[in-house]
């Protein structure tokens, strides 16, 4: 169970490897919402980019944002250290904790094209949204701040929940109907 947990990132030894800035959250979290906007807009996509554009562009504030918010919450509850945690680090952890939109949208891709099935990309959503982002946000958090899962977890809740809220709520209405 630890190395499917582990394989899935909701253990903080898979967050080992988060030690340096790198691209690899950008390109995580920008190819997760560009997928999605193939998904939403296909060819149309290409040949008038504008909704598109606006889609990723979503996506990409959305992630900034909830880096910016688990940041904040990280500077509030953890007061012990004497310097602050650096900003890109709580960044690159959301960034990396979009892995299950990734894997959600490529599924959505995949079933539409291959087995178009009622009810597979509903329930990707679900266990997507509902547990693996969140337990991958409270592992991240948990590893970076050192703290109990307990406390990991009220610390990602408001900045999850108002993600969820915004960003969560505008890819719903745009791609609900592949759901």
């Amino acid at each position: 169970m630890s190395e499917l947990a582990r394989a899935f990132g909701v253990t903080p030894v898979g967050w080992e490897r988060v030690r340096e800035p790198s691209l690899a959250p950008a390109f995580t979290a920008i190819g997760a919402w560009l997928v999605m906007a193939w998904n939403r807009f296909g060819l149309q996509g290409l040949s008038a980019p504008r909704a598109g554009t606006r889609f990723v562009l979503i996506g990409f504030y959305s992630w900034i944002g909830l880096g910016l918010l688990v940041w904040l919450a990280g500077r509030v509850a953890d007061r012990r250290r004497q310097e602050p945690m650096p900003l890109f680090r709580p960044t690159q952890l959301t960034g990396l904790a979009h892995r299950p939109i990734l894997v959600m949208a490529v599924l959505l891709q995949l079933t539409g094209i291959l087995a178009p099935a009622a009810g597979i990309g509903t329930a990707a959503a679900v266990l997507v949204f509902g547990l693996w982002m969140p337990a991958m946000l409270v592992s991240a958090v948990n590893w970076a701040y050192d703290l109990p899962v307990v406390q990991a977890i009220a610390l990602t809740a408001v900045p999850y929940l108002l993600w969820l809220a915004t960003a969560g709520s505008f890819l719903f209405v745009q791609v609900g109907h592949l759901l």
